[in-house]
């Protein structure tokens, strides 16, 4: 095999292996993730304490937190478990160190803490 020849053959293996990581590497972590999410049982927070408010539409049916007003689940009526929202991680949403809509960082420095 000539040099050039091997060239080619070495570079067109890297392009393809290059492209296999690129399309394959992001369903392998997202394989981890998922299996590191199924070890946990996930707790309910203190925000579902108060439980949930249950409302019909001819329409949809809806699924409210009480102590905040937040939608937990809205469905379509006839759509099966189709859901709009992402109600199966409402209970790990609900602890700690979860952002949600509308929530506000606050940090205050003194003059001395430098930048």
């Amino acid at each position: 095999m000539s040099s050039l020849a091997r060239g080619r053959f070495l570079r067109s293996r890297y392009l393809t292996l290059a492209a296999l990581s690129f399309l394959l590497g992001p369903v392998a972590i997202c394989t981890v993730l998922a299996q590191e999410r199924q070890k946990e049982p996930s707790t309910p927070g203190p925000m579902l304490e108060q439980g949930y408010l249950d409302l019909d539409t001819p329409a949809f049916s809806l699924r409210l937190v009480r102590s905040s007003q937040t939608v937990a689940a809205l469905k379509p009526k006839g759509a099966g478990e189709f859901d709009f929202t992402p109600g199966d991680l409402l209970v790990e949403r609900s602890r700690d160190n979860y952002y949600h809509q509308n929530d506000i960082d606050l940090r205050l420095r003194t003059n001395t803490s430098g930048e």
